[in-house]
């Protein structure tokens, strides 16, 4: 996918490149400290493009093994909990994982990331485990790490049974004087400076999205609109590209496993623990900011990628359950 994603790169504008170009320049340390976001990416790169004098490909290549090592976890997760062979785990064959993961950039890491912090869940890893996926996520997409870490404390204090009220109550209110200290540095992370400014951060972000071929008007759209668009869309008839035609594809195999989900979460939700309800949570709170700027359907289908983790193991808690009828419980 690298190879094909630096053939598509050459004649289509892409960050990647970006990244590429500075990373050759040793000036990019000359700032105290390793930056966060696009200087992170190319400060990470920078080791094998100046020294060894990486290729584009090559690069691309060294982010796509980052990824891989995230889908050897995504899939060790899966078969786990499935625990027999079942044809859904061809979902790991989605081209749109592979792809949009393949080249030098955020997505890249932080699919390695969230699938780091899932895998260690799940196989009860020591806490030390948690420290480069955690530092991969705050150094590359700081506002990720916030909605994770919101979507944490929201399925242990209101989903989780597993937790008593007394240790709810105390969790709920560290977190929540952490929130109010920790607002102002988050705002001006992502670049708002204050809740006043959210509004016309939005209107901002529309508009430079607008100008690209995916763009969409859903500015007179309602949230749920939105929330179905970014799911969803492309359908077919609205793809315009190669990768706009696969997304739409993929977005087939999407609904089906949202719909099945929905179908069966009240049977599949009944008996699970903190990290299925960690996932649920964390889906929607990384979703809904999302789906509320959306304008871009390119961009959405990327973006996708953060959420794709958290879905599918939802989806195959349902695969080993609901779906067939099984009532072991999840490890």
């Amino acid at each position: 996918m690298s190879l094909l994603f630096t053939s598509y790169s050459i004649s289509n504008p892409a960050d990647s490149m970006v990244y590429y170009r500075k990373s050759q320049l040793p000036e990019i340390w000359n700032s105290f400290g390793i930056g966060d976001g696009t200087e992170f990416i190319s400060q990470l790169n920078f080791p094998f493009r100046y020294y060894l004098d990486g290729s584009y490909f090559g690069s691309n290549l060294l982010f796509s093994l980052i990824s891989l090592v995230g889908i050897y976890k995504l899939f060790s997760i899966a078969v786990h909990t499935v625990r027999s062979w079942s044809p859904w785990l061809f979902l790991f064959l989605l081209p749109s994982m592979h792809f949009w993961t393949g080249f030098i950039g955020k997505d890249a890491l932080i699919f390695f990331g969230i699938t780091s912090i899932l895998y260690n869940i799940h196989f009860k890893k020591n806490p030390i485990h948690y420290l480069l996926p955690i530092i991969i996520i705050v150094l590359t997409r700081f506002y990720i790490a916030v909605f994770l870490s919101i979507g944490l404390i929201l399925a242990i204090v209101f989903l989780s049974k597993n937790v008593k009220f007394f240790g709810k109550v105390i969790i709920g209110s560290v977190s929540a004087i952490g929130m109010t200290v920790l607002s102002p540095y988050f705002f001006s992370v992502v670049g708002v400076g204050s809740t006043s400014n959210i509004e016309d951060r939005r209107e901002a972000i529309l508009k430079a999205n607008l100008e690209g071929g995916s763009g969409i008007d859903l500015s007179d759209s309602n949230l749920v609109v939105r929330f179905f668009s970014y799911l969803f869309r492309p359908f077919i008839f609205e793809a315009h590209s190669f990768t706009s035609l696969m997304a739409a594809f993929e977005n087939i195999l999407w609904i089906i496993m949202f719909y099945l989900i929905v179908k069966k979460f009240r049977y599949i939700s009944s008996y699970q623990n903190v990290m299925f309800w960690f996932c649920v949570s964390s889906f929607f709170v990384i979703l809904l900011p999302a789906a509320y700027i959306l304008s871009n359907l390119g961009i959405a289908s990327r973006q996708k990628i953060m959420i794709l983790p958290l879905l599918l193991y939802v989806f195959y808690c349902g695969v080993q359950k609901g779906f067939r009828g099984d009532k072991t419980n999840t490890p």
